[in-house]
């Protein structure tokens, strides 16, 4: 899952900051693919409950929200009310749309002058993420006991909003 929470600067964070300087969010509506999210108090906390368990030692356990089927399209759409941001609907072929992100990609890596904060507008490594169906179940983990602080992404990334507001950040 992708991690968020205050004082991150990349993944879903780069999101935000990215389109902040945009004029307006594009959000394709035929664009289905899932995000899985985890707020970081919810890593540390799943990490800290789970090492205290002789049972949990050597097993591996998924640490996503239990909403962690975000569809990308709702993720911008989001976005766009947090940053008060008009939405773009943007019905294209999805192939059009990963063609796009890649060569924006190619592109922003290539040059210097299309950097945001010294980084590339678009990385591969996040259009590889864009292109994933991601989803994971988090019912082993809750098995052993541990409740999660942040089950639901939204009040999670309305929080973590407000605490880079407060710092101009977003």
């Amino acid at each position: 899952a992708i991690i968020y929470g205050p004082r991150s600067v990349y993944g879903l964070a780069d999101i935000f900051i990215k389109a902040k300087r945009l004029p307006i969010i594009p959000v394709v509506p035929n664009y289905k693919s899932r995000l899985c999210l985890i707020h970081v108090h919810d890593v540390v906390g799943a990490a800290y409950y789970l090492s205290s368990m002789e049972e949990t030692v050597g097993e591996c356990y998924n640490l996503a929200d239990d909403f962690s089927d975000l569809p990308i399209r709702d993720l911008l759409t989001l976005t766009a009310l947090i940053l008060e941001k008009p939405v773009l609907t943007l019905p294209i072929p999805l192939a059009v749309v990963r063609w796009s992100l890649k060569a924006t990609a190619d592109l922003t890596s290539a040059h210097d002058w299309m950097r945001v904060e010294g980084r590339p507008i678009m990385e591969q490594d996040f259009v590889h993420l864009l292109r994933m169906d991601g989803y994971a179940t988090n019912t082993k983990l809750k098995s052993t006991g541990y409740q999660l602080k942040y089950p639901d992404w939204r009040i999670g990334l309305l929080e973590t909003s407000r605490w880079y507001r407060e710092r101009g950040m977003w």
